[in-house]
């Protein structure tokens, strides 16, 4: 069945009765303890879901769903800007926060395992190239809980929230897979605001999948904004792409949004999926490793990190089919409202 436009817009009673019975969730990642985030994600079947909720000193970055754990690192510091045609965010001080507790995400009310993030400055979680559930994904479903908090008013770098990505003979650089970035909203021009995007290898590169519009971008008197990135405000991001439909969609939420405007049409590219048996960087969760590739680094050479997210994040996952928007719709329904006290 083809895919249609996600709304989460329903009949204006239906809105007031649900909305008597939920209290909104702010900008939190607090799945409510009936019915947890946890417990949806799961019933979905991701084939890899990285909570990111593992206590503070540890090294892995367990998967939720399979045998195939992730590492978490940091990046030497400082982390430099990278090339000036893609600008990098400088970090110079990288550092990892895990188990964050933060009063002001998680309501003392709602304290329980679940409800823990991670923050990336220069830091990730890194799955190893040889993931067979993360191999061949012609159909499949991105999904994360995230809070940037870099300064959004200072232009023109990208953010990395999540990338698979691997190399296609004889290219040099990554050119298979897919990303989930933030970055200038005008790929041509650096100087416009923020934007959540998807990004997929075509064989001779990434490129970005460009929206649909029926909207104005950087519009301020048109009332949707197009997938614009908020700072300090928790959002659920997710991107579902077909092969076999031609279709991509981007989907966001957070509290400053109009409920009108949460689903976006991309266009589709030529998309090269990291295979098995491809040279491939793995799964990188809050930043990029950038090519060339290579199985493994020549001795003494490091493969550059770049586009580091700065915020935080949790609840990554990977399905390999296209979730319905009545399944995405609950997922970030449940991901930011709870039940009232006495409901």
């Amino acid at each position: 069945m083809a895919m249609t436009h996600w709304y989460f817009v329903l009949a204006p009673l239906v809105v007031l009765a649900v909305m008597s019975l939920l209290r909104f969730k702010g900008c939190g990642f607090h799945p409510s303890q009936e019915d947890g985030y946890g417990t949806a994600v799961g019933d979905d079947s991701p084939v890899a879901w990285f909570r990111l909720q593992d206590a503070p000193g540890s090294t892995v970055a367990k998967n939720a769903v399979g045998t195939e754990d992730g590492a978490y690192g940091t990046a030497p510091s400082p982390l430099s800007a990278g090339p000036p045609t893609w600008h990098s965010p400088a970090v110079p001080a990288t550092s990892l926060t895990l188990g964050i507790n933060d009063p002001d995400l998680v309501p003392l009310e709602h304290e329980d395992p679940y409800d823990f993030s991670i923050r990336v400055e220069g830091a990730f979680a890194k799955v190893p190239a040889d993931v067979p559930a993360l191999q061949d994904l012609t159909e499949f479903t991105l999904e994360a809980l995230v809070y940037p908090d870099w300064d959004v008013t200072a232009l023109g770098s990208y953010y990395c929230v999540l990338e698979l990505a691997g190399m296609v003979p004889p290219a040099l650089l990554k050119s298979s897979g897919f990303g989930l970035y933030a970055g200038p909203s005008d790929t041509q021009n650096p100087n416009t605001p923020y934007s959540w995007q998807a990004w997929m290898g075509v064989g001779n590169g990434f490129q970005r999948l460009e929206e649909k519009k029926p909207y104005t971008p950087n519009d301020p008197n048109n009332p949707n904004p197009g997938p614009t990135v908020s700072k300090d405000q928790a959002t659920y991001l997710a991107f579902t792409f077909s092969q076999s439909q031609g279709q991509a969609f981007l989907y966001l939420y957070s509290n400053d949004r109009d409920l009108d405007y949460v689903a976006y049409e991309l266009n589709p590219v030529a998309y090269v999926p990291v295979v098995a048996g491809s040279v491939s960087q793995g799964l990188h969760i809050g930043i990029t490793a950038q090519g060339p590739l290579f199985t493994p680094p020549p001795p003494g050479v490091q493969i550059p990190l770049l586009y580091p997210f700065l915020g935080q994040m949790c609840n990554v996952a990977i399905y390999n089919q296209v979730l319905t928007q009545d399944t995405l719709r609950h997922h970030a329904t449940i991901a930011f409202f709870v039940d009232s006290p006495g409901s």
